[in-house]
């Protein structure tokens, strides 16, 4: 992995970190339907680490989705396989 797709990397679990912070503070504080998209946010963007570890960079967010399910759903690997190769 390139040392710019390495920081994309790194960038996109910290936005995903973030979200997901923001999604467990707002459920604690009993919001649970206010803390479905920043859930939702943090999935996306685990999605875009995974696909920069790839070497694909969708342009938009159904190009993020299309190519997440192609890369890795279609393909029946397993989640995490991308982050913990064998």
């Amino acid at each position: 992995m390139a040392n710019g797709s390495n920081e994309r990397v790194k960038a996109a679990f910290a936005r995903a970190m973030d979200k997901l912070q923001v999604a467990r503070k707002v459920l604690d504080a009993g919001f649970p339907a206010e803390a479905i998209p920043p859930a939702y946010y943090a999935c996306f963007h685990v999605a875009e680490a995974a696909l920069s570890i790839e070497g694909v960079e969708p342009r938009t967010h159904e190009g993020l989705k299309s190519a997440f399910g192609l890369h890795f759903i279609k393909t029946g690997r397993p989640c995490g396989t991308w982050l913990y190769p064998a």
